[in-house]
Parts: structure tokens; sequence; C-alpha cells
């Protein structure tokens, strides 16, 4: 399973203001579905998709696993 983003760098900002938006999809064809909707209901022309990790199942319990044991940690 691999890990895709896709970004735009034409004028979408993310939630926090602090950077371009990115959309992140375990499907390279949802991200390009994404990339290419994004295109056509905007204009937008800077967008790029990569594929940034290859992901397994195992690979997301363990992520889960250590977010859980930080939360609980500061005491979530």
């Amino acid at each position: 399973m691999a890990e895709c983003k896709v970004t735009c760098f034409d004028g979408c900002r993310n939630a926090k203001n602090t950077g371009p938006k990115v959309w992140r999809y375990l499907c390279e064809d949802c991200a390009q579905d994404q990339l290419d909707r994004h295109r056509k209901e905007t204009g937008h022309s800077d967008l790029h998709m990569a594929v940034t990790t290859e992901v397994s199942t195992e690979d997301l319990r363990s992520k889960i696993r250590r977010a859980g044991q930080v939360l609980i940690r500061q005491g979530w």
C-alpha cells in the first residue's frame, strides 16, 4: 500500500495557513482523481502528486499504538 499526497502550490493554503494545501491518500488512483478534480474545479495548474512511502498494515498499527501511548502520557 502506497501513501500518496497531492499538493497545491497555486494559492491553496492548509487549515493553519502555514503552507500549501495537501491531501493524503493510501491509493494512487484516489490521489490522481483528487488532483484532476481540483485542477478542473479551480483552474489551478501548480499541483503535484507524490508517492511518499510504502505503508504496511503493521506500520499503521504501530503508528496508532505509539500515538495512543503518547496521548496516555499526556493525560488524555
